[in-house]
């Protein structure tokens, strides 16, 4: 099962009116999109603006808000852009960490009242499997969810009503799950090396590469900018992270 929490820790105005101190400089026509996502120890970010698209990563060892907001100073600043351009806020929401989560979802939502910037909220699970949504294949994502179990969830799969629930089982029951789906599956996001083994022992079953399954971040801000140009934005006070909590274990169909 997954839990939606509502209390979010505060962003200080300290923190956001040190991201806006940059020097001024001229402002690009167009949107500049900010993706923040905090699901996991992997922390990312990424700067999007429709045509050219930043992403930076790294693992941030529980020490999500010093490292972030000095990464979204540094990257807005390689980008020759100050903070007050950025024109909207994307963010993954989840299922993921609660501590790591709450800073993310903090911050972004820190940005957007400050900058009076629309807020777009993304699935985590939907931005680690949307690089490879490309045709009529299966999609599995996955993140760890911690002792030994994996929070998953299947896309572009038949009966979508069974398989659209994101799920948190042991590793061993999301293989299980996987090797009952008839169409080839590609399985991607946060695949450690034994469970790569194990699926990729079964028929039909392929894991992208180490550094084409990480870029989270990049995928949220092109979900997000998608989002924002359709006109559909979240409520700052309404949006809310999705926690890993308990479990939730697939019945037979």
């Amino acid at each position: 099962m997954l839990a939606a929490a509502s209390r979010l820790l505060p962003v200080g105005n300290q923190s956001v009116n040190a991201l806006q101190s940059a020097g001024d400089i001229v402002s690009d026509p167009t949107t500049l999109l900010l993706a923040i996502d905090t699901s996991t120890e992997l922390t990312g970010i990424a700067l999007y603006d429709g045509c050219c698209l930043d992403d930076v990563s790294w693992s941030s060892c529980r020490d999500h808000t010093v490292m972030l907001l000095d990464e979204i100073d540094h990257q807005v600043k390689r980008r020759g852009r100050t903070v007050r351009e950025i024109g909207a806020i994307g963010v993954a929401m989840g299922p993921g960490r609660f501590n790591a989560l709450r800073v993310g979802m903090s911050i972004a939502k820190g940005l957007a009242f400050s900058l009076e910037a629309p807020l777009i909220g993304i699935p985590t699970l939907e931005a680690a499997a949307h690089p490879f949504r490309q045709g009529t294949q299966p999609v599995a994502a996955v993140i760890g969810a911690g002792r030994e179990r994996v929070a998953w969830r299947v896309f572009d799969c038949e009966p979508a009503e069974y398989w659209a629930e994101t799920r948190n089982t042991s590793a061993g029951e999301f293989v299980s799950s996987i090797a009952t789906i008839a169409a080839d599956v590609c399985v991607t996001g946060e695949v450690q090396p034994a469970l790569r083994e194990a699926l990729t022992s079964l028929t039909g079953v392929t894991v992208p590469p180490l550094s084409g399954r990480l870029g989270r971040a990049a995928a949220v801000a092109e979900l997000a900018y998608h989002r924002m140009e359709r006109g559909e934005t979240d409520d700052l006070a309404m949006l809310e992270p999705v926690y890993l909590h308990g479990a939730r274990t697939p019945q037979p169909r």
